[in-house]
């Protein structure tokens, strides 16, 4: 089988290493053939060019423009219009490859670029929704919610990775076909976990640094626990350190002295040798619609102090350590809790390390591929039949 994977940017966020480990599964384990289409080369082709997966590169919008941007309706216009010259081009460099496919898996929703393709080509079309627009990014859709639903429609099957997600998708039409399918994260082989080395509780967030992960969040909460009189605590922050939102932190960080509690990594390319230090995770994100992240803290025995919104509740429920988006007080007092009750969080980490085992790629691409079995079955019953 011979399948066309969409993506609409190079670097290794957390749909590229989805795709990434969806793709160099199903080349392994189901002998697909996988081409990756993505606008330009970039770090998602060093790590999978070694393994022979094939790429085809050439510029295509998003099919969504900046929540906040200036003449909004006149941009939205544009890019619809302007988006299927550039489908247009990609469809006639594929053709004069001579490359077919069976199916087309776009792994992203903020395009549909693979909706066109298929269309053309005749073959099912896999939309495979991984974010939360508006609430979790500042994106809109240049689709009104007839069209949108239109284009859902016509797709062969919608993937969505949690039930907060799953939710908003048939908002639009009960006839969608949505099926809900979590991601799989590579789960840290089982190890010995010291906690609270040096005697104190280690709490960290990893992500990209800016607004809609609430990192000031998180710094705020700890100026409530030294005005409280805890200072056997620290906060990791692990993720790129740049932008007006990082100077921001760093400023308030200052102003508050907070430095002796506080650390910034950086960009770590092996996080799970950090996590294996770390004893609490916090995941602050507005509606974060999955959240490896999250698995990856599970993974690594760690307890999760999560915001109540979007997926985490699914994931982390029942460690009874939510919290409500922006409330520091009551953030603060989840994290104090976690260093009144060491042992028993200790407990909470052994039992969130075995929920992440039901996360793994492998449960996570068997249920893709039951999904391409019974489309491809659907398809050839139906050419039978005719």
């Amino acid at each position: 089988m011979k399948v066309l994977y969409i993506t609409n940017y190079d670097t290794m966020g957390g749909a590229n290493h989805c795709l990434c480990e969806m793709s160099l599964y199903m080349q392994r384990y189901h002998n697909v053939e996988p081409y990756i289409l993505v606008p330009s080369g970039g770090t998602i082709e060093a790590k999978l060019k070694p393994y022979g997966i094939k790429f085809i590169f050439h510029t295509f919008r998003i099919s969504a423009v900046d929540e906040n941007i200036k003449y909004k309706p006149f941009r939205k216009l544009t890019r619809k219009i302007m988006r299927y010259k550039e489908f247009y081009a990609v469809l006639d460099m594929i053709d004069r490859q001579g490359l077919t496919f069976d199916l087309v898996h776009t792994n992203t929703s903020i395009t549909d670029i693979g909706l066109f393709l298929a269309k053309k080509w005749g073959v099912p079309h896999v939309w495979h929704f991984r974010e939360i627009l508006k609430d979790g990014y500042p994106l809109e859709y240049v689709w009104g919610k007839r069209e949108f639903t239109q284009k859902l429609l016509q797709s062969s099957q919608i993937i969505t990775i949690s039930e907060a997600l799953a939710k908003r998708i048939e908002g639009y039409s009960l006839k969608i076909n949505n099926i809900q399918i979590y991601d799989g994260v590579e789960i840290r082989p089982p190890y010995v976990k010291k906690y609270c080395e040096g005697g104190i509780v280690h709490f960290c967030m990893v992500g990209m640094i800016y607004e809609q992960k609430n990192q000031m969040d998180a710094v705020k909460a700890c100026k409530v626990l030294v005005s409280r009189g805890y200072t056997d605590f620290s906060l990791t922050i692990i993720g790129p350190t740049q932008g007006d939102y990082y100077h921001k932190i760093l400023n308030y960080i200052k102003e508050a002295q907070l430095n002796p509690y506080i650390c910034f990594t950086g960009y770590q390319s092996d996080v799970g040798s950090v996590l294996e230090h770390m004893d609490v995770g916090i995941m602050a994100t507005n509606n974060e619609a999955f959240g490896r992240v999250t698995v990856e803290y599970m993974s690594n025995y760690m307890p999760v102090i999560g915001a109540r919104s979007g997926a985490t509740p699914e994931l982390v429920s029942f460690m009874n350590l939510l919290y409500e988006v922006n409330h520091i007080e009551e953030l603060a007092n989840r994290m104090i809790y976690c260093i009144d009750h060491r042992n028993e969080m200790q407990n909470i980490g052994r039992q969130a390390r075995k929920v992440s085992e039901t996360y793994t790629v492998k449960n996570n691409c068997e249920q893709i591929w039951a999904v391409y079995q019974e489309i491809l079955k659907n398809k050839q019953d139906f050419a039978n039949n005719r």
